[in-house]
């Protein structure tokens, strides 16, 4: 979207939380990019030691999932959707507590 008349209805039509519509509807054209720039969602790529499989998952569940199971040792890692057998392990990824993970590490 490159138009701001767009963007303020595409959020006017799906407030983020914590917003109202007259909150977006008051916005300077500034802050409502700021606004609609940090809803894009951020994905963490991942992979499968089983099977090989990669998938991109929205930063913020691997974020919540690090805080609420991630320790200094081990990245967030789910379960491989594709063999069902494998657990996805981030390519990259910038845990919490500023460990940094790389596949295969």
């Amino acid at each position: 979207m490159d138009n701001i008349d767009e963007i303020r209805k595409n959020l006017l039509d799906n407030p983020p939380l914590g917003y109202s519509k007259e909150d977006i509807h008051n916005m300077t054209d500034e802050d409502l990019l700021k606004l609609y720039n940090s809803t894009i969602d951020k994905n963490i790529k991942y992979k499968c030691r089983n099977c090989g499989y990669t998938c991109d998952i929205p930063e913020k569940i691997v974020i919540k999932f690090d805080k609420l199971y991630g320790d200094t040792y081990f990245p967030p890692k789910f379960s491989c959707s594709n063999c069902h057998g494998g657990s996805m392990y981030p390519l990259f990824y910038k845990g919490i507590n500023g460990k940094i993970f790389k596949f295969g590490e």
